[in-house]
């Protein structure tokens, strides 16, 4: 299970340990698994807790000789997180399905920054990079350019230019939105890809 809640450096690896755990996990295995001080790892389970306890959740806990486990209601907590964040992402390995999502992504907001897409689409900066750069000449061939804003990147264009490229996509990106079904392309999406291609 992939974990991504803490802030904190070693702070997801630690409660993936604890949650992947049958029983109680002693302070010996955890610094061995983190590759951590004692001290480091005490420090690592405070801030945590710090963490936990800001969403009203109940702490790692110690039990003497025994050894460290989470509640269950902060195992669950945890699980309906993963979750929750794993529906909102795209996923998808076809590269052109994904840099088409990702232009159409920056087409349906007032700004998208790199972070939103690296998370929206669960890739590296690096990626991103690399797929805007395609975008770049694919957009061309309609007159389209993909502009930084103080608010993020935005695509600029006439309103003739967008919907020509729209509808050129409109069978392709209403099928991949169908299947994505995710949070990040708002549900009014597919309203709107009507609308242009009207």
């Amino acid at each position: 299970m992939r974990v991504n809640f803490s802030k904190r450096k070693h702070g997801n690896e630690l409660l993936e340990i604890l949650l992947t755990s049958s029983g109680y996990t002693t302070a010996n295995f955890l610094q061995q698994h983190l590759h951590i001080s004692r001290r480091s790892l005490f420090y690592l389970i405070n801030k945590v807790n710090d963490e936990l306890d800001q969403h009203a959740e109940f702490p790692i806990t110690n039990v003497k000789k025994l050894g460290y486990y989470l509640p269950t209601d902060t195992i669950k907590f945890l699980h309906k997180m993963t979750e929750k964040e794993t529906s909102s992402k795209i996923m998808t390995n076809n590269a052109k399905q994904r840099q088409l999502l990702i232009a159409f992504s920056i087409l349906n907001t007032s700004g998208c920054s790199l972070a939103d897409l690296t998370y929206q689409f669960n890739i590296s900066k690096n990626t991103v990079i690399r797929d805007i750069k395609v975008l770049h000449s694919q957009l061309a061939l309609y007159h389209l350019q993909i502009t930084n804003t103080e608010s993020g990147k935005i695509i600029t264009g006439s309103p003739t230019a967008v919907r020509k490229w729209v509808y050129d996509h409109a069978t392709q990106l209403k099928t991949l939105i169908e299947q994505t079904r995710r949070a990040t392309i708002k549900p009014t999406t597919t309203t709107r890809l009507n609308s242009l291609k009207e």
